[in-house]
C-alpha cells in the first residue's frame, strides 16, 4: 500500500520495452512507504522490443515514448521535450528519482533517500545501495574511480551485504539506478557527451554535479535489486 506522497519527487522509469521485470518495478514504487507524487515510464524501445501500451501500465502511470535512446542522460532530455508544457508533467517536480526498469527498490528506498536528501542543501544527488536481482550478493556501494576514468570495483564477486560499507556517505558518484536527483542540478548535465555509452552513466552524471558544486551521496540503508 501506498504510503505518504512526497509532492516534490516524480519517479522516472527508463524501460527498453514492455517486460516482467519493468512490471515489477512499477509494483515495487506502488509499494513504497512514502509515494513519489507522479509515476513516468520513459520507454526507448528499439527495434525486436515490445513497446509499452498505455493500457498495460498501472493506473496514474503516465507514458511517454521517446523511441531509441543513446543513453540515460539522452533519453531523459528527449522525454523532458516530449511533455514540454504539459499539464502535470513531472519536469515540475523538485527531485527526479531515476529507476532502470530492471532495478526495484525496497519499500523503504525512497524514503531513506529522500530524508538524506532533505539533510543538505548542497546535495545534487543520491543513490541507494545495489543488490542482485535476488538479494544475495552486493554488486555497488558508491561507484569509484582513478583520475583515467576507469571504474575500480571495491566491491568483490559474489560478496555479501553484512553492513560492511554502511558507513559510506559522499562518494565520487553514484550508479543511476535508484537515483534521486535534484531537478535544479540537472542543468549541470546539459554539457554530457551523447557519447558516453549505456554503462557510464552514473559516472559521468556524478562527476559533472560534483563540479557544479554538488555533493553526491550514496545512502547505504536504502537498497534496491537490480538485474543489471
Amino acid at each position: 500500500m501506498r504510503g505518504e506522497s512526497l509532492g516534490h519527487v516524480a519517479a522516472l522509469v527508463v524501460s527498453r520495452g514492455r517486460s516482467a521485470d519493468c512490471s515489477e518495478v512499477l509494483r515495487a514504487i506502488a509499494e513504497q512507504t512514502v509515494a513519489p507524487a507522479s509515476v513516468t515510464v520513459v520507454d526507448v524501445a528499439g527495434r525486436g522490443a515490445v513497446p509499452w501500451d498505455a493500457t498495460a501500465l498501472p493506473e496514474g502511470v503516465r507514458l511517454v515514448r521517446v523511441g531509441r535512446a543513446k543513453n540515460l542522460g539522452d533519453a531523459i532530455r528527449r522525454a523532458v521535450d516530449e511533455v514540454s508544457g504539459s499539464p502535470g508533467a513531472f519536469t515540475g517536480s523538485r527531485w527526479w528519482w531515476v529507476l532502470h526498469d530492471d532495478s526495484a527498490p525496497e519499500s523503504t528506498c525512497l524514503a531513506r533517500l529522500w530524508r538524506v536528501a532533505q539533510s543538505g542543501r548542497t546535495i545534487g544527488a543520491v543513490g541507494p545501495k545495489q543488490l542482485s536481482w535476488d538479494g544475495s550478493r552486493l554488486l555497488e556501494v558508491g561507484v569509484f574511480a582513478p583520475r583515467s576514468a576507469r571504474r575500480l570495483e571495491r566491491v568483490r564477486p559474489d560478496e555479501i551485504d553484512q553492513g560492511q560499507y554502511d558507513s559510506r556517505s559522499d562518494v565520487l558518484a553514484v550508479g543511476t539506478a535508484g537515483a534521486l536527483i535534484r531537478r535544479s542540478a540537472w542543468s549541470a548535465l546539459d554539457a554530457l557527451s551523447d557519447d558516453i555509452g549505456p554503462f557510464g552513466d552514473g559516472l559521468a552524471i556524478s562527476r559533472a554535479l560534483r563540479l557544479a558544486g554538488h555533493r553526491v551521496v550514496v545512502v547505504p540503508r536504502a537498497r534496491i535489486r537490480h538485474r543489471r
